[in-house]
């Protein structure tokens, strides 16, 4: 005999199934998507110049104008070394190149032994004076023409002396080649230098250079004229746009990369030399028109 069915227990029953969730199976899962990351490598940034600047002479610091981090512009002087001694020397040979008292004292002989020489032809001719006068008439007038361009080769090495007095003078005044930023001071006023000793470095942020390692298999994102996306790793949320200029033909067979110059302009709230910086590939990103696929 059969056993009758308990409907409220199976009602009870069905009532819990669905009111509990349940994991679906993995096939009827709805697929799931994330936001792809965009690439990214690690670079340093640099500085586009960097200058150690010293004096083609020995000397002593007289005057230094500049201190760290100033801005400086090209041909802003940044230091100068006592010069008193070079100077007067450059003022007497140029007062002496200026005279030209040699060689109008010459011109003037000269002319006076032309004189004499047509005095004495036109006698000659007359019987009155010898061919012996007259051959020591044309003696005195190439001797004359002789002490003239003696003078002026005189007068014109006086005037390249007095020159190269005052390039050397000028060469006592350092002056910055470049726009930039003082760097760094490593002797003052008051010291001592010879003229292998570097005095001051200048440095130039302004494009900034960014320079990384790239691997050989990412070489197709980071082509001469490409631009991405670069932040500072200390500031991740000031990011800036830098255009590729130089990808090295060279690699590295050890690493299996190769190195990588990304120009910055950094005109404006400008970031320092020395930093890690992010590059970023992503969505956006302009590659270099005509450029291989």
């Amino acid at each position: 005999m059969q056993r009758p069915i308990a409907w409220a227990s199976v009602a009870v029953m069905l009532w819990t199934w669905t009111a509990t969730p349940r994991e679906l199976p993995l096939t009827l899962r709805a697929p799931v998507t994330t936001a792809a990351a965009p690439k990214r490598w690690i670079g340093v940034s640099y500085a586009s110049q960097a200058l150690a600047l010293g004096s083609e002479q020995d000397g002593l610091i007289v005057a230094m104008p500049v201190r760290d981090g100033d801005a400086v512009e090209a041909g802003e002087v940044l230091f100068a070394l006592s010069s008193a001694e070079q100077a007067l020397r450059a003022k007497r040979l140029r007062l002496m190149a200026n005279s030209d008292a040699a060689v109008r004292r010459a011109r003037a002989e000269l002319e006076y032994a032309a004189g004499e020489r047509a005095r004495t032809a036109t006698l000659a001719r007359g019987s009155v004076a010898s061919e012996l006068d007259l051959a020591a008439r044309d003696f005195e007038l190439a001797m004359a023409e002789a002490r003239l361009e003696e003078a002026q080769l005189d007068h014109r090495t006086r005037a390249l002396d007095a020159e190269q007095a005052e390039a050397v003078l000028a060469q006592r005044t350092i002056r910055s080649p470049i726009d930039g930023v003082v760097a760094k001071i490593l002797h003052g006023r008051g010291q001592t230098i010879e003229k292998i000793d570097p005095v001051i470095e200048v440095i130039d942020l302004d494009p900034l250079w960014i320079e990384l390692d790239c691997p050989l298999e990412d070489s197709q994102l980071l082509r001469p004229g490409a631009e991405l996306r670069v932040r500072r790793a200390s500031v991740p949320d000031d990011a800036r746009t830098a255009t590729v200029i130089h990808a090295s033909m060279q690699a590295d067979p050890s690493s299996g990369s190769f190195r990588v110059r990304l120009s910055l302009d950094n005109g404006t709230d400008p970031w320092k030399a020395g930093l890690k910086i992010w590059i970023e590939h992503e969505d956006g990103v302009k590659t270099p028109a005509g450029a291989p696929k």
